[in-house]
């Protein structure tokens, strides 16, 4: 592949990651600049994972089968994100180049190198191999019928489950699988979905099976794949239901997400709803998901924070795509927590990594969600209640509307909370992680009340000072 003239600037840059430094984005020093608006008392710790699984959030270690990332390049940043699971994506391809010859090297690299962090893999069995079939399988999302790529595929997937088993904990079956124009795709994956699941169950029972991989919430394909499964009593096969609701605006997911959940819980109560990839761009780009959109770093990093906000508040768990940007065969794809170079190696830390991390610092499974608030306010909010052991420990609050913007700074706003008193409030900020006083804005007369209270359009937080992990 012909690699483009970089200017000098950018030779320094790619010379520097290649020796190992990692910088700052000018985007981050920029935030950090602008003055706290109101007194700084400390700045969010991120809670690194410990191997629990106790996490709401998980994030994207995608691609690396199709050689469009570098796992080691950015291996030692992923605990830093906070988030207890990390996707992967299997590559049949990848690992078996001659029939019946296994080579797990490189994901092995990846499952124990996520597990010596504290962080849990889960494992998308996704995309064919050409050495099977009339060579007219390829990696992407298109479904296999034909005998022979099905037994390569099973066998496949017994050695992959058999050698992970105790290590991986969960398998989601095909990635996007409603994608294309093929009529017949929701009947093929219900069919590879059934023999793929009940191998899964064979190998490891105690392993969490999730399916559908829907790219956003299509309901008629999702009705249709549980009307088979039903049909062929499997729906006890499926432990979690995934999609990818790629949206400018993260908040407007919601009435489709719903949507979704009730016509899933209408086939079994018994399954979960797992967000299993959302991201956003850091620029203007001209493909994939969320293109031909002036996105800046500034407003990724809202986007996320938004994205986590929103799941959060529909109960939700999450999963960020992704760590690093994406260098497919043709163009980058500029989603990732990290900005990396054409070698895959990373060049500086964006905004959106530390947002994440103080955000899964501050959403932890103890917190329950409370999204019934009485409020009043002179711009139009999203209001959540946090509750934890049954008191409000908390409330978490961002302007709505809007696509995420680029403003680096806070405006003040007029607000009242009805029903919640914080004894010992403090105001926190995640994007920079700054915790700051607010006690003169309270008003603790049947609620709380707040004149000039620092809000954009990305959350902010009004929490109990021992409820906030924090370094003073």
């Amino acid at each position: 592949m012909k690699r483009p003239l970089i200017s000098l600037a950018g030779l320094l840059l790619l010379c520097g990651a290649a020796h190992g430094q990692k910088f700052t984005s000018p985007c981050w020093e920029k935030l950090n600049s602008v003055p706290a608006p109101l007194e700084q008392t400390g700045t969010l710790s991120v809670a690194r994972p410990d191997g629990s699984g106790r996490s709401l959030w998980s994030v994207g270690c995608e691609t690396v089968d199709r050689g469009f990332t570098v796992f080691n390049e950015y291996r030692s940043f992923i605990a830093g994100t906070g988030a207890g699971y990390a996707r992967m994506q299997s590559g049949w391809a990848k690992t078996e180049k001659v029939r019946g010859q296994y080579d797990f090297a490189w994901l092995d690299e990846m499952v124990d190198g996520v597990l010596e962090q504290g962080v849990r893999p889960w494992i998308s069995l996704s995309y064919g191999n050409t050495i099977y079939g009339n060579g007219e399988t390829d990696l992407n999302a298109a479904i296999f019928e034909d005998e022979d790529t099905m037994q390569g595929w099973l066998a496949y997937v017994r050695t992959l489950v058999t050698r992970y088993r105790g290590k991986v904990g969960m398998y989601e079956i095909w990635n996007e699988p409603n994608g294309g124009k093929d009529p017949e795709r929701a009947r093929k994956y219900a069919a590879l979905f059934m023999k793929t699941a009940q191998l899964i169950r064979e190998v490891d029972p105690d392993a969490k099976i999730a399916g559908l991989a829907l790219a956003g919430t299509h309901l008629n394909f999702t009705r249709r794949v549980m009307d088979m499964l039903r049909d062929e009593d499997g729906l006890h096969l499926m432990d979690y239901a995934t999609f990818h609701p790629y949206e400018k605006d993260p908040d407007t997911v919601v009435d489709s997400v719903k949507a979704l959940s009730d016509l899933v819980h209408s086939y079994s109560s018994d399954i979960m709803m797992l967000q299993g990839e959302n991201g956003c761009p850091a620029c203007l780009q001209h493909a994939f998901a969320l293109s031909k959109y002036e996105w800046t770093e500034y407003s990724q990093a809202k986007w996320y924070l938004r994205r986590m906000a929103t799941d959060f508040r529909m109960g939700i768990p999450s999963n960020i795509f992704t760590m690093a940007d994406v260098e497919y065969r043709h163009t980058m794809n500029n989603k990732g927590l990290l900005k990396t170079d054409l070698n895959g190696e990373v060049v500086w830390i964006r905004p959106a990594y530390h947002a994440v991390g103080h955000m899964a610092s501050l959403l932890t499974p103890s917190l329950k969600a409370d999204t019934a608030m009485t409020f009043k306010a002179d711009v139009p909010l999203n209001v959540t209640g946090l509750i934890r052991e049954g008191r409000y420990v908390g409330v978490m609050l961002w302007k709505n509307g809007s696509i995420p913007g680029d403003s680096v700074s806070q405006e003040p706003a007029d607000v009242t909370v009805e029903g919640i008193d914080i004894k010992d409030p403090v105001w926190v900020e995640p994007m920079t992680g700054r915790v700051c006083e607010i006690g003169r804005y309270a008003s603790r007369k049947g609620g709380m009340s707040f004149r000039g209270l620092p809000l954009w359009d990305s959350p902010v937080f009004i929490m109990e000072r021992d409820a906030v992990p924090m370094k003073r």
